[in-house]
């Protein structure tokens, strides 16, 4: 009896998949299914493979099982697996390329702790992420009359800067100094420089309390400029006072595109 090529094919693939399956299961690998959860079974597959990609143990650009490996794996239908497929691709973490299969797309952001008491630069430092500044607003003594303003009324050293990291332009902060706490400002170099340098190794001064208030916001046209946006984009919005003592003496706001990076706040007890 002559059998087809394509049987031949048919059964070593159904022995692959069904050996992938009995040694996964025998490692443990499989995350189990709630069939009884009102949790969709399609979105609890797509979410124990989100898990696997978050986690690091399928990395950017690994192959991930076909369908019919899935649908043996889990006891679930093709098209479960085809629609837990669709919601990873639109999520972003996988992408599917034409007769090759389906790939990890994710790439996890670097973590951040933008709430650092030292600073953004800092924080930054930490996690070996190295930033360039570029001055926006060189430094000059101004008045200032917004209200929002602790300084309101005052006059006080102010210049701007943005922050890039990996050639994107990340963070653009605006600086306000109290003037008498922070005398002859200007002979120094702020476009490059950590701020905590100049306050502890300049002027003798630790912060002693820093308050922060920070919300989202729609990018207007200035801001847009600065980050280089084609469109309106919603942007983390920081407002941040240094006390020294009880008296403020720095006064900055920070606007952060949060794509690249996870920006977070860990707190102790």
């Amino acid at each position: 009896m002559h059998f087809p090529f394509i049987y031949f094919q048919l059964v070593l693939t159904s022995l692959q998949v069904c050996f992938i399956i009995y040694f996964l299961k025998k490692e443990g690998e499989i995350m189990a299914i709630n069939f009884d959860s009102p949790v969709p079974i399609y979105l609890q597959l797509a979410n124990l493979i989100e898990e696997e990609i978050i986690s690091g143990k399928l990395k950017e650009g690994d192959k991930i099982f076909s369908e019919n490996i899935f649908s043996g794996m889990y006891g679930v239908s093709r098209l479960t697996v085809r629609h837990a497929l669709e919601e990873l691709i639109k999520k972003g973490y996988i992408i599917k390329k034409k007769g090759s299969g389906s790939f990890v797309s994710y790439n996890p952001k670097k973590q951040v702790s933008i709430f650092d008491f030292l600073g953004v630069t800092e924080a930054f430092d930490r996690e070996n992420i190295e930033l360039k500044k570029i001055f926006i607003d060189k430094l000059i003594t101004k008045k200032i009359f917004d209200r929002n303003n602790p300084f309101y009324e005052k006059e006080v050293y102010y210049f701007s800067r943005l922050d890039i990291a990996n050639d994107i332009r990340i963070i653009f902060e605006k600086f306000y100094f109290d003037r008498e706490m922070f005398k002859n400002l200007e002979k120094f170099n702020l476009e490059n420089v950590k701020i905590s340098e100049i306050t502890e190794k300049e002027y003798f001064l630790k912060p002693t309390k820093i308050k922060q208030n920070f919300k989202a916001i729609l990018s207007d046209d200035y801001i847009e400029k600065i980050f280089n946006l084609k469109n309106k984009k919603t942007l983390l919005f920081l407002k941040r006072e240094i006390f020294f003592g009880e008296k403020r003496g720095i006064y900055s706001e920070i606007f952060i595109d949060t794509d690249k990076f996870d920006f977070y706040q860990e707190i102790r007890r």
